[in-house]
């Protein structure tokens, strides 16, 4: 650390590796991050580190390289993403917010509601979002679609896992559809919660949510006024959450995804139709 404060404050020459470290900075910074994969970069800078060669200001510098090429990868990666659902926005404003939103999901912003991401996004407030999510026509399963058929594109082996479970989202008021006092593993109690059923695709290569469904309770279903409220789409009816599970393996396997073996707790493992259903079509 004083031999980087040396060099810095200009109290002492850097030595023939910082000088080639910074020259390397500059004129190799642009072709690292926009062009070799991360792990060509990882692999270069693990060797040059591990040699013992390097002051800390030159291992300092690589690492900074190294880290600038995840970035610029991974930005990449995400507007790559973007391009497969941005046809399904009409509007060109609800086109560029879904990708701010999706960058404010995957930022640091401590919470993910829409006050906190419109000020992460620089908005004064958070119309953008709730427009987005709420009055913006654009085709939600067709969204869904297109992710599974990403990670399909990424992940798919025939040595896969199909992951179904739950989780469920705290909530105050009484108004978010599906909310009511029920057991969530979220909070290891019954809270006023909504409970979401997801699939994941896993396997050596990486894991990945490819699909999810909202669980509508029978009394949320059947109260036509409520539902009328909170804009609850008619075809939406009452299903257990081994039915919502069943439907989404479904989904996944008209689309292609191979897989050796479906995974879920005892709530899906003790649902006789559901169990019948995977051993009818055995998946593995």
């Amino acid at each position: 650390m004083c031999a980087i404060k040396q060099v810095i404050g200009g109290t002492r020459k850097p030595n023939c590796w910082e000088m080639h470290l910074n020259a390397f900075t500059y004129t190799e910074m642009e072709r690292f991050t926009s062009g070799p994969s991360t792990t060509v970069v990882d692999r270069v800078v693990d060797r040059v580190v591990d040699s013992g060669n390097l002051s800390l200001l030159g291992a300092t510098i690589l690492r900074r390289v190294r880290w600038r090429s995840r970035v610029s990868g991974w930005k990449r990666e995400l507007l790559r993403i973007h391009d497969r659902i941005a046809g399904l926005f009409a509007r060109s404003e609800a086109r560029e917010g879904s990708l701010a939103y999706l960058q404010g999901l995957l930022s640091h912003c401590e919470r993910k509601n829409g006050w906190q991401l419109a000020e992460w996004m620089g908005e004064p407030a958070p119309y953008r979002v709730q427009h987005l999510l709420d009055r913006a026509r654009w085709d939600a399963d067709a969204a869904r679609d297109q992710l599974r058929n990403y990670v399909l594109e990424e992940l798919s082996s025939p040595d896969a896992v199909l992951i179904a479970d739950e989780t469920g989202f705290l909530k105050k008021g009484e108004h978010s559809v599906g909310v009511k006092r029920q057991r969530t593993g979220t909070a290891g109690r019954i809270e006023n919660s909504q409970v979401g059923v997801f699939l994941c695709y896993a396997n050596a290569k990486g894991v990945a949510l490819v699909d999810g469904e909202l669980y509508l309770s029978e009394e949320w279903a059947a109260d036509g006024e409520r539902r009328r409220v909170a804009a609850v789409p008619e075809k939406a009816e009452f299903a257990t959450k081994p039915e919502l599970a069943r439907r989404m393996i479904e989904r996944a396997s008209q689309a292609g995804a191979p897989c050796s073996w479906v995974a879920a707790d005892e709530v899906y493992g003790n649902n006789n139709r559901l169990r019948h259903w995977l051993e009818q079509r055995r998946p593995g």
